[in-house]
């Protein structure tokens, strides 16, 4: 019998509040992804609203969050950083935090340049940003396959590594 302070007592909040947000995230990702396409690749091309650029850099810091504390549980229970990478879907969400991440900073350089708020840095970054936002919504089938590994495991919960020993 394990006390009810045990994590796993806990899971199904956890796991329903990482849903409502990534469900969240991934709405407004989609909403930024029409947009995108309207300003930049329909005629005649415009510049993104001024507001894009904030919400496209919480986008960011929360997955930079995300794959930050993946790679830190990971890194911690197998002790070995590089095998972090032998998956592709490890590697396919850093190189996007990585890709996503570099788009800010080529925002923030041509807006400085600029002095143009609504500029969201066409000339410098040209139209990677809608490939970065397409594949950004693409992260949703890992998603799905991580919803549907729960739902397809009955004791789930009674996982060994949702102890935690090994990460803190």
């Amino acid at each position: 019998l394990r006390s009810s302070k045990h994590i796993s007592q806990q899971i199904s909040f956890y796991l329903l509040y990482y849903f409502t947000v990534y469900a969240f995230l991934l709405m407004i990702q989609l909403g930024m992804l029409v947009i995108t396409i309207d300003t930049k690749w329909i005629l005649p091309h415009t510049k993104e609203p001024a507001w894009i650029f904030p919400i496209d850099v919480l986008l960011v810091c929360m997955l930079i969050i995300e794959v930050g504390v993946h790679m830190f549980v990971y890194v911690k229970s197998k002790r070995n950083w590089k095998a972090f990478f032998h998956t592709k879907e490890r590697a396919m969400d850093f190189a996007i935090a990585c890709l996503s991440f570099m788009m800010i900073m080529l925002d923030i350089m041509k807006n400085k340049e600029d002095k143009d708020i609504v500029n969201a840095g066409e000339e410098v970054a040209g139209r990677i940003d809608l490939l970065r936002d397409i594949v950004r919504v693409a992260r949703i089938f890992e998603f799905i396959y991580i919803l549907n590994e729960i739902i397809n495991d009955p004791d789930w919960h009674s996982n060994p590594s949702l102890f935690m020993e090994d990460v803190l």
